[in-house]
């Protein structure tokens, strides 16, 4: 309970008690606790005051902390434990552990790109004996319409597969451009004769293609 000081006589009056006092005294009163004076009865109005732990120990006081302090308090030392893990020094075994792992993510793809490339260096191996084989082969210089023949041969076998007329009538005009014997050739030369060496015949129910 809040307890006053007269300031006429020097008495502590409890607050229930200053009515009767003031009556005797007619002076102002001072709270013990928070040593505010009040003039007249404006003491009635002072229901509460500071504790005697926040009276003497003023800095060092800590009170009860409202809901918002305390959550920004929280806050503040999450804040401050995630920057000390930040700054936490990574250790040997982590270190080692963190590259084992992202070489095993790379793995695959690197072992597929290896796997590419080796195939590519096959195939292009592979393309370079074709192409060495038909150059040296034995080509007759008068005869265009055997030179569309075998070009025509070689193209389908190259292919490993069927052929469109079109498609096919591309791959004979390259093949012979590249050749030694016939490389002078126009391409409107041999698409013309290549029309005219290619036939399709009806064979019963069968299609055939064939070269005159």
């Amino acid at each position: 309970m809040v307890s006053f000081q007269c300031d006429n006589c020097g008495d502590v009056v409890k607050k229930p008690k200053l009515d009767q006092h003031r009556g005797r005294c007619h002076a102002t009163f001072t709270c013990i606790d928070c040593s505010t004076t009040f003039q007249g009865t404006n003491y009635k109005s002072h229901t509460s005051c500071i504790s005697e732990a926040e009276k003497y120990q003023k800095s060092l006081f800590r009170g009860k902390k409202g809901k918002q302090q305390q959550q920004q308090q929280q806050r503040q030392q999450q804040q401050q434990n995630n920057n000390n893990e930040a700054k936490k020094p990574v250790s040997l075994i982590d270190e080692l552990k963190n590259k084992k792992a992202a070489a095993s993510q790379e793995e695959p793809n690197g072992k597929r790109k290896a796997e590419d490339d080796e195939n590519a260096k096959e195939s292009s191996k592979k393309s370079k004996k074709d192409k060495s084989k038909w150059e040296d082969a034995d080509l007759p210089v008068d005869n265009k319409s055997k030179q569309i023949e075998l070009a025509l041969k070689e193209a389908l076998k190259s292919n490993k597969g069927p052929l469109s007329a079109k498609d096919a009538r591309k791959k004979v005009i390259k093949l012979l451009q590249a050749h030694p014997k016939t490389k002078k050739l126009e391409k409107s030369e041999i698409k013309d004769k290549f029309d005219e060496v290619l036939m399709i015949g009806l064979e019963g129910d069968k299609l055939t293609l064939k070269t005159a």
